[in-house]
């Protein structure tokens, strides 16, 4: 299990820690919270790990919408379902009517392509050489949100 980050509240009578997990077999990520001694963090972080209580994605998605005055909902999709939205909403050009999901959207694809270790760069005449980690290139025309340094 490897640590992706910590969190830390301190107030006048103690600690209390979050710790976010990716699991080493599934890639899954998860986190737990509880209560620590906040005088050593690399012992708290395990006791929560071993002892905490586990801090569900619903849970935080709660938190988010209560402390939003501007009534904005989450929704949940996988990689495949982002990806046919985006597609959906590219083609029949509706980036402006949905423009807060198109940023997400976009701002998803970015950090997945960053995750994955994809390079693009504008090649003479404007195509886009995409190189994934792997070695495999694409070579294709620009999408309107990969312009102007995108």
């Amino acid at each position: 299990m490897k640590v992706i980050d910590t969190i830390w509240f301190n107030n006048r009578d103690g600690c209390i820690g979050i710790v976010v997990v990716e699991e080493d077999v599934t890639g899954d990520r998860k986190a737990y919270i509880g209560p620590a001694s906040g005088t050593n963090e690399k012992r708290d972080t395990e006791a929560i790990l071993a002892w905490g209580n586990k801090f569900s994605l619903e849970t935080a998605a709660r938190i988010s919408y209560y402390l939003q005055k501007d009534g904005l909902y989450s929704l949940k999709a996988d990689t495949l379902t982002c990806g046919m939205l985006f597609g959906l909403i590219e083609k029949e050009g509706h980036q402006s009517d949905m423009k807060d999901i198109w940023n997400q959207l976009v701002a998803i694809k970015k950090d997945i392509e960053k995750e994955e270790g994809v390079v693009k760069e504008v090649m003479p005449g404007g195509m886009l050489k995409i190189t994934g980690r792997d070695g495999n290139t694409i070579i294709r025309p620009p999408y309107s949100f990969e312009v102007g340094g995108n």
